[in-house]
Formats: C-alpha cells, sequence, structure tokens
C-alpha cells in the first residue's frame, strides 16, 4: 500500500472522528480537560512550501513532543515549547527506504513558531536549513484539533489484534503493552505501546525488527501513536523514526 493511500485512510478516520464528537472546545458536545497544554492534541492540516501542500497528521503530547505524518512520505519529529506562542526544534526524516538525497535520510536543525489556539489550532511558520544543497526553504502550516485527543488511554484500551494495512500481517498488542507480529516473510516486529497520560488519546511506542537477511533486521523506531475508535473499527495510527529513517503504521482492529 502506498504513502498516499495510509495518509487517506488516516484522514478519513480522523473526518469521522471530527463528525461524530465536535472538533474543538466551542462545541458542546466537546469538553476540554482542565489543566492541558495549549499544544497537546491531535492536529490535522497542511504544510505549504511555495504553493506545494503536503497533508498533515500529527499527534503533540501534554508536553510538547510531536511527531507530524505527511503525505509526502516524510515524519517530522520534535519538540514544541510555549504556550499560545511557541517554538521549536524537530528533525525532518524521509520514510524507510527514501532518501532526501544521496545517503541522507534524515535533516536536523528545522526550527518553527507560531500561535495556537487551545482545543481549535495550531498554525506558524517553519524554516528548513540548507537540504541537500537547496538552499533554506520557508514553508507555512495550519492544523486544526481533533477532539479524537480527549479519549482516555489505556493498556486496555489498546489492546487487541489488529491488521496491517500495509502489509496484511496481523499485529497483536497484549494488555501488558507489548506487540508481536510476524509477517509472510518471517520478520518478526516486536515491541511496546504505553499511555503518555491516561487523560488523553495519546502513547509513546517503540518497535524493533528481526529479520534475518533482511536490510530491515535490527532496525529500531521510536514514535507517538494514537488509537482511533470511530465508525466502529479501531485504528491504531503510529510515525516512529529510526536511524535508518520513519515508519508509519496504520493497524485495523480485528
Amino acid at each position: 500500500m502506498s504513502t498516499k493511500t495510509r495518509f487517506a485512510l488516516m484522514l478519513a478516520a480522523a473526518a469521522t472522528s471530527l463528525a461524530a464528537c465536535g472538533g474543538s472546545d466551542n462545541d458542546p458536545d466537546s469538553v476540554f480537560v482542565p489543566g492541558s497544554s495549549v499544544v497537546g492534541g491531535i492536529w490535522t492540516g497542511t504544510v505549504d512550501s511555495g504553493g506545494v501542500a503536503e497533508q498533515i497528521y500529527g499527534i503533540v503530547s501534554e508536553e510538547g513532543a510531536f511527531t507530524f505524518i505527511s503525505d509526502a512520505n516524510v515524519l517530522y519529529t520534535g519538540e514544541i515549547t510555549g504556550a499560545e506562542l511557541f517554538a521549536g526544534s524537530f528533525t525532518s526524516v524521509a520514510g524507510l527506504g527514501f532518501e532526501f538525497c544521496a545517503g541522507v535520510t534524515s535533516l536536523d536543525g528545522q526550527i518553527l513558531s507560531g500561535r495556537a489556539d487551545k482545543g481549535e489550532s495550531l498554525s506558524g511558520d517553519t524554516v528548513l536549513a540548507d537540504a541537500c544543497g537547496a538552499g533554506t526553504i520557508r514553508s507555512t502550516f495550519s492544523l486544526t484539533f481533533n477532539s479524537l485527543y480527549e479519549r482516555d488511554s489505556s493498556f486496555g484500551a489498546v489492546a487487541g489484534m489488529y491488521t496491517d494495512t500495509a502489509t496484511g500481517a496481523l499485529v497483536e498488542v497484549f494488555p501488558t503493552g507489548a506487540i508481536f507480529s510476524q509477517d509472510a516473510g518471517g520478520c518478526v516486529m516486536g515491541g511496546s505501546i504505553a499511555p503518555i497520560e491516561p487523560r488523553f488519546n495519546a502513547y509513546t511506542i517503540s518497535l524493533e525488527y528481526s529479520c534475518v537477511g533482511d536490510p530491515r533486521d535490527g532496525l529500531v523506531f521510536d514514535g507517538l501513536a494514537t488509537l482511533d475508535p470511530s465508525d466502529g473499527v479501531s485504528t491504531l495510527i503510529a510515525g516512529a523514526t529510526g536511524s535508518a529513517g520513519g515508519l508509519v503504521l496504520v493497524l485495523e482492529r480485528n
């Protein structure tokens, strides 16, 4: 399954949850949790670079750690500090098996800044430092809050058997948070997932591959995940990065 197709599934899930739950604390069906951060949330929208737009699905923890998944087969991972006015730094990571240019899978030292409207929107600018000789690239972003974030998280909520929409492999998440999967080629994926804060629908996730004779053997990925229970089918969405590139998982519960 292509990156575009997987991203379409993610956006479809996000749209369904917005319609079902309401998108902000101005909606009478959406009660934003007191004491929560301004930037924490599930965010969807666009990043625009000179008229070229990328669709974004983002997860930001209460502490400001974030993973943004782009339909351009790039993950942006970093940390935001501040409140209504925020700034941060991030790394651009190419999807596993891809490069920005010869031998380059990540671009460090990127910066972003902007304004947050709690439970509503994130908007601002990014500056991408010299990327493979292309010079500085400036972009703008505009993201909308998804009240899916306001659902509780727990080991019990995320436990279950899933199907990887990209490979068809079965993925089991145990009540302890342990993860196990083995695809048709014998490649084993193991790891763990854990709630960050029980009041919010965001998880940390770590994955490691064991595939003798396969380029994925020994690769380790760390990132963020969320569970979308909309439309009667729970979907676990995760973005994680490692030294070899980025990984996006869209897992549908069986």
